[in-house]
This record gives C-alpha cells, sequence and structure tokens, in this order.
C-alpha cells in the first residue's frame, strides 16, 4: 500500500476529533437517560477514534497512533469535566432554590412583623417611611396595588427599597425565635384586617353568601365573583360591568367582614368552615397536599376505575416520582381537566370528614411510602431537609474539584487506559502503511 501523505494524517486526527465529540455528547446523552455512566463506553469509543484515524489518516507511525490515543483520552477527560461542571451547577443551583425558598411564609410573616414594629418604633423616616408604610399595608390588607404603584422605577427608588429591607433584616437577625413569634402576635393584633389563610377568606364569604345576609347587593356579586375560581368558573361579566375602582372597593369592605368574623373563630372553626365550603364546591382543592394522599390510598384500594384509574396513575408518577407519563401526550388537555375535576370531587368527598389531625397523619403515612415525593404544603424545616438530602444524594461539595471527585473512580482509569490503547491499537491495524511518516 502507499505512503500516507501529511495531509492524510492530519485530515485523519481532524475527523477522529469529531468523531470524539460526537461520540462524547452521545455519551453524555446516555449517563443523562440512564442514570449510570456505563464507562464501558470508553473503550468502544477508543476502538471507533482509532478506527475513523487508521482509514483516513493512512499513518501507523508511534506518533500519530499516539495522538490517535491522546485524543481518545481527551474525550474521556473531556465527558467527566462535563459531567463534574453538571454537577457543580446543580449544586450551586440548588443552593440559591434554598436561598430564595429560605424567605418562607413564616419568614415573611416576621419580616413584615418586623418592619410594622420599626414603624411603631420611629425607625424610618422620609421615603423609607413611606415605602415602609405602603409595605406594611399591603401584606396585611392584602392590596398590593398601590405597594406596586410606590416609585417611578428609577435608582433612587430602588436604593430607598433595598435600604428597608436591608434595615429589617439587619433587626430580625438580633431577635431569637421566641422574639420573632412575639413580634408576629403583637402585629395581628395591631392589624385585625390581617387574613393569614386566604382559604379561610374564601370559606367565610362562602359562608355570607348561604347565609344571605350581612352583605349588599354589590358585595353579593363581588363575593360570588371571589368565589368563582372554587368552580373552575370566570366570572367575565363581573368584570366587564364593575369598574376596576369600585372591584377594588368592595373587596376591600368584603376583606374587612371576613376578619372580623375569621377574628372570632377558634382554628377547628375556621377548618370546619373550608370542609364546608369543599362540600359546597367540590372541585375546590385547598388541602393539595392531603388531596394527593388521598389520591393514593384511594388508588392502592382500586376506589378509581377506566379512565379515572389511568389519570390516578399517571398523576401519582409525577408527584411521588418525577415521571412523565406517556399519558400526557395521549389525552387532549381538556379530558385531563375533566378527568381531574372528576376525581377531586371523590377525593373532596373523603376529606371532607378529615379534620386537621386525620390529614396530617394520612399525609405522613404517605410520604413514609414515597419518599421523594416534594409536598407542596411542606414545613419549612421539611423542605430544608428535602433540600439537604437531594443535595447530598447528587453528591459533591459544591466546588469543581469536590464534583469531579464524584465522577472519578478507579474504574475510570481502567476505561481510560483501555480506550486509549485500543484507539492506539486500532490506528495502526488500519493504517494501510504502518511504517508510514509521522504526522
Amino acid at each position: 500500500p502507499s505512503k500516507g501523505s501529511s495531509g492524510n494524517a492530519i485530515a485523519g486526527l481532524i475527523v477522529a476529533s469529531i468523531v470524539a465529540a460526537a461520540c462524547t455528547f452521545i455519551w453524555l446523552l446516555v449517563a443523562a437517560l440512564s442514570g449510570m455512566e456505563l464507562g464501558i463506553l470508553a473503550w468502544g469509543i477508543g476502538g471507533l477514534i482509532g478506527l475513523v484515524a487508521g482509514l483516513i489518516g493512512r499513518n501507523g507511525s508511534p506518533v500519530y497512533c499516539g495522538l490517535t490515543a491522546l485524543i481518545a483520552c481527551l474525550s474521556v477527560v473531556s465527558a467527566k469535566i462535563i459531567m463534574a461542571l453538571v454537577i457543580m451547577a446543580i449544586g450551586i443551583g440548588m443552593e440559591m432554590v434554598g436561598d430564595l425558598s429560605s424567605f418562607s411564609p413564616k419568614q415573611e410573616k416576621q419580616a413584615h412583623a418586623m418592619a410594622d414594629q420599626m414603624l411603631v418604633d420611629g425607625e424610618f423616616e422620609g421615603a423609607e417611611k413611606e415605602y415602609a408604610e405602603r409595605y406594611t399595608a399591603a401584606f396585611f390588607t392584602g392590596d398590593y396595588d398601590e405597594f406596586y404603584d410606590l416609585g417611578d422605577g428609577s435608582d433612587e427608588a430602588f436604593e430607598v427599597s433595598e435600604s428597608v429591607e436591608e434595615r429589617i433584616q439587619a433587626k430580625l437577625k438580633t431577635k431569637t425565635d421566641a422574639e420573632k413569634d412575639s413580634l408576629v402576635a403583637e402585629a395581628r393584633q395591631r392589624h385585625p384586617e390581617w387574613i393569614e389563610n386566604n382559604n379561610h377568606y374564601l370559606a367565610v364569604i362562602d359562608q355570607f353568601l348561604i347565609e344571605k345576609e350581612g352583605l349588599t347587593e354589590p358585595l353579593a356579586q363581588a363575593a360570588k365573583n371571589e368565589l368563582a375560581n372554587l368552580d373552575g368558573e370566570y366570572d367575565s361579566d363581573y368584570y366587564q360591568s364593575v369598574s376596576p375602582k369600585d372591584q377594588k372597593q368592595r373587596r376591600q369592605e368584603l376583606r374587612k367582614l371576613a376578619a372580623d368574623r375569621i377574628a372570632l373563630m377558634d382554628e377547628a372553626a375556621r377548618d370546619q368552615a373550608v370542609r364546608d365550603a369543599v362540600e359546597r364546591h367540590p372541585t375546590w382543592n385547598p388541602f393539595p397536599d392531603a388531596s394527593t394522599a388521598t389520591i393514593a390510598k384511594m388508588h392502592s384500594e382500586g376506589k378509581f376505575s377506566g379512565v379515572l384509574a389511568e389519570h390516578a396513575k399517571a398523576k401519582l408518577d409525577s408527584q411521588f416520582s418525577d415521571t412523565y407519563s406517556d399519558y400526557y401526550e395521549s389525552v387532549s388537555y381538556d379530558d385531563q381537566q375533566v378527568r381531574e375535576k372528576d376525581i377531586q370531587k371523590l377525593v373532596n368527598a373523603e376529606l371532607v370528614k378529615m379534620d386537621v389531625n386525620a390529614r396530617e397523619k394520612l399525609i405522613a403515612e404517605t410520604k413514609s411510602k414515597n419518599p421523594d415525593w416534594m409536598r407542596q404544603e411542606a414545613s419549612e424545616e421539611e423542605a430544608q431537609q428535602e433540600l439537604e438530602e437531594a443535595v447530598a444524594e447528587i453528591g459533591g461539595d459544591g466546588t469543581f474539584f469536590g464534583a469531579l471527585k464524584e465522577v472519578i473512580g478507579f474504574m475510570d482509569i481502567l476505561w481510560l487506559v483501555l480506550g486509549a490503547s485500543t484507539a492506539y491499537g486500532t490506528a495502526m491495524k488500519y493504517a494501510p502503511d504502518k511504517q508510514g511518516s509521522t504526522a
């Protein structure tokens, strides 16, 4: 056979590099889909790279074959580096999620209670005082319109908001947990208009409509509009016939009436009011975790049949194992919505019989059977624990070298050697001229 030219050798190395990059991508894709690295693929990748380099380069010299082996090594090493970077990025991302999730509803209450106390103590002045007043008023009344209208988007307005919120957090850091709880309790006394659970608000509004007293006709219209979503409806007539200003005023009046009633109810009475409203609005889902747990229990007991059983299984798979079922591709969205409502009606017929303790017991039992379930109503402590467990499962310490340690083991060195030696041997074997010139 004729001796390969330098052009052949260069072309062979270039094509071998392209093949190596493609094989690296395929390897990473297989690892992502299977959840396993399958290091043995490095052996096959080395053979493919050597074959391409040998047939195109037509050069069997030790230097040329050594460069082919180097390309095979780099393909394996680059795959490991990419894996490590992905793990590091996921770790960083989960830490960011943790930081964002750390500002939980509980901490949000504490921040607004702290701001309210600082206003009482006269710690804000000027623009900062105006911002803090709107900040607290929006939270305690549930009316954020004026708060969002605050400022003109200028750097000065942004600096004021940043300064106020930094001062609030600085003050909170000096408080013990007991002192924070006390701040919230005092804010609750100062703001009887504060409705902490929107389910309680909706349930009480529903009571007003059932009683048919205490509401003027405009307020009754507003109440029906507030409850329309509980039945999966949209009250377009109300929005078209009532001005935004009047809608806002009516909602404020409704919230005041509801807050007065809620303040007179204990926790058991509030929970019962919500369950009563669920009975009247059977597709409403105010208890998402208890609802999921009930679906799991009913499904295991064979309480669903036909398409409802199919829908329930797909829903549970997505909730408990983050598995996206083909069911969602094969069934139209409208049909899915109909089945979802039908299941919710059956579930709610069970939920109305359960008080808080019964729901929490069922949720705990379901969680023990499905440890990967990411609950919607998890407590701050549970959410943090699940986040830490997820980070630990991924591995690494948030650094590149820590992630690299997670993806490199003894067997990887073996596959690296086998891949490189296979590339070297194959390039030499398939080179038409084993004594050719070097590249």
